[in-house]
């Protein structure tokens, strides 16, 4: 449901999934949430100024897909604050970046699983976010990460974070997570992402690396990690978006 209008008022006892969508709100919207049983919450757009999502101890899978135009770290934060019961979760880079931006607050969100991002090219400005949000999720089983462009991202930038940077961010989900898929885009650092979870994910069962043409060549080094557990592990060339 496309709501143009502001305020958004939604309530009721039985409702079980809320999807909003404010991407074309004429300016940013006002939203509150009165439905303790909702199980399914989609919320994107220019959802920001004001937010109340209420109680949501049942909630169960949840897509926070915010614009980029998010830029106030104390909203964003209550937000994904709220989804402590989640187990499902779907982000967008504005919004992972957003709720990151305070690296001294931790978001925990320790029932999350399944754990989807949606970003550009991995630049250097977006590594630390990534590294804030997977802190907190130490239980998560399957991560996957896909390649969503942007015009908003650019694609330079994204050499400077090595292995070394990983390995040393003790990060918990490392030795939980089964299933990892991860859509690699310009530069290193998607690569060294992959390379740190190929050589330390202990329980690893399977992984899909997906990769440019013109990274042909660093795949061909990817292949010779030494992994530390028996995972079947998937290369795929695909084609970029535009």
């Amino acid at each position: 449901m496309i709501f143009e209008t502001c305020p958004i008022n939604i309530s009721g006892g039985n409702l079980e999934e809320i999807n909003v969508n404010c991407y074309h709100s004429p300016s940013s919207a006002v939203l509150k949430i009165v439905a303790p049983n909702v199980k399914r919450l989609l919320l994107e757009g220019n959802v920001k100024n004001d937010l109340n999502l209420g109680e949501l101890n049942c909630l169960e899978e949840a897509a926070i897909l915010m614009e980029p135009i998010v830029d106030e770290f104390d909203k964003v934060y209550e937000v994904l604050s709220s989804l402590c019961s989640v187990k499902v979760l779907v982000l967008n880079e504005a919004t992972i970046k957003a709720a990151c931006k305070e690296e001294r607050v931790q978001v925990q969100l320790d029932e999350v699983w399944y754990l989807q991002m949606k970003i550009g090219s991995f630049t250097d400005d977006l590594v630390p976010a990534v590294v804030c949000l997977l802190r907190g999720t130490p239980e998560l089983c399957t991560l996957y990460i896909r390649y969503k462009p942007t015009s908003l991202v650019p694609k330079y930038n994204t050499s400077r974070f090595d292995i070394e940077y990983w390995k040393m961010q003790n990060l918990g989900f490392i030795s939980q997570v089964e299933d990892v898929t991860i859509e690699l885009s310009a530069g290193f650092n998607g690569i060294e992402l992959a390379r740190y979870i190929l050589e330390h994910a202990e329980n690893l069962e399977k992984m899909v690396i997906r990769y440019l043409a013109e990274q042909s060549n660093d795949i061909g080094k990817l292949k010779e990690s030494k992994m530390n557990s028996n995972p079947m592990v998937t290369f795929e060339e695909y084609e970029r978006s535009i």
